[in-house]
This record gives structure tokens, C-alpha cells and sequence, in this order.
């Protein structure tokens, strides 16, 4: 009967340190709720939300939509090696090379044991083509590598 008390009694003051420490992590100020119409009876309740979700929720009853959403889509990959000395460092010079003189978002994937330079977010395998051709033009020493790739993790900005 001793036993169960203590345990009922440490299983209590976990549940309550389980609610109070992100409570006590929060270092914005409170917001007013986003549903005051769910809490008007409620007048002890105190709802703390991050400024974010109340702009979220209002963005979401308004139907808009901000932000970033992932799709599968495709990507000119123009460059890919598994060499252990060589990859990544070859992947970071590329990414150094190319930013400042393409618009389209760069990104350094590592696979293991592949490192690949990918370029854009297209939703279209034309357009991804399309894009190949012109970068190819502009980078001819580039075109050996440079081949079009479904990614199913392509941004699309809103």
C-alpha cells in the first residue's frame, strides 16, 4: 500500500513537470488567443501561444497560404561522385562557383557514398530541360555532368 502511494505520488509530480518546464521555456510574450469565442466562458483559462501560430490561424481562416510546400518535381543535377577524398569538396566548390551567377537555388545532397550538385525546383521535366540547355550554353565545360532528375522534394515558394 506504501509502495503504490509513493508511486501514484511520483507518477503525479512527472505529469505536472511534463506540463510546467515548457511552460517555463517560453520567452515571448503572451498573445491574445486567435478563438476567444472557445474560451469566453472559460474566463480562468490563460492560453500562451507563439505570435507565429496566431498569424498561422488567421492566414489559415483567411485561405492563405504562405510559405513553403514540397512536391515531387525535377532538378538538373551537374555533378555526382562517391570518391571519399574528392566528393564533397568538389560538391562545395561547385555550389561556391555557381551561386553568385545563377539565380536558380543550388543545393549540396549527400547520399551516401554519393555527394550531388542539384540546381532548381521545377514542377515540369520541360522545364527542368529547358533550364539544362540554357545552363549548358553558358557552362559548356559543364555538360558532361548535367542531366535532368526527378527529386521529390522540390520547393515550391508561395
Amino acid at each position: 500500500m506504501q509502495f503504490t502511494r509513493i508511486s501514484l505520488s511520483v507518477s503525479a509530480l512527472l505529469f505536472c513537470l511534463a506540463f510546467a518546464l515548457p511552460l517555463s521555456a517560453q520567452t515571448e510574450e503572451p498573445v491574445q488567443a486567435a478563438y476567444p469565442a472557445i474560451l469566453a466562458d472559460m474566463t480562468h483559462v490563460k492560453v500562451v501561444q507563439d505570435s507565429s501560430i496566431t498569424l498561422l490561424m488567421q492566414d489559415k481562416r483567411n485561405g492563405i497560404v504562405r510559405g513553403v510546400q514540397e512536391m515531387s518535381g525535377f532538378r538538373v543535377q551537374i555533378y555526382s561522385d562517391n570518391t571519399p577524398i574528392h566528393a564533397k569538396t568538389t560538391a562545395i566548390q561547385l555550389e561556391e562557383r555557381f551561386s553568385e551567377l545563377i539565380s536558380e537555388p543550388i543545393y549540396v545532397i549527400s547520399t551516401p557514398p554519393f555527394f550531388k550538385v542539384r540546381i532548381g525546383d521545377f514542377k515540369t521535366q520541360l522545364e527542368a530541360s529547358a533550364y539544362k540547355e540554357e545552363f549548358i550554353k553558358a557552362f559548356p565545360d559543364m555538360a558532361g555532368e548535367t542531366y535532368v532528375v526527378r527529386d521529390e522534394h522540390i520547393q515550391v515558394r508561395q
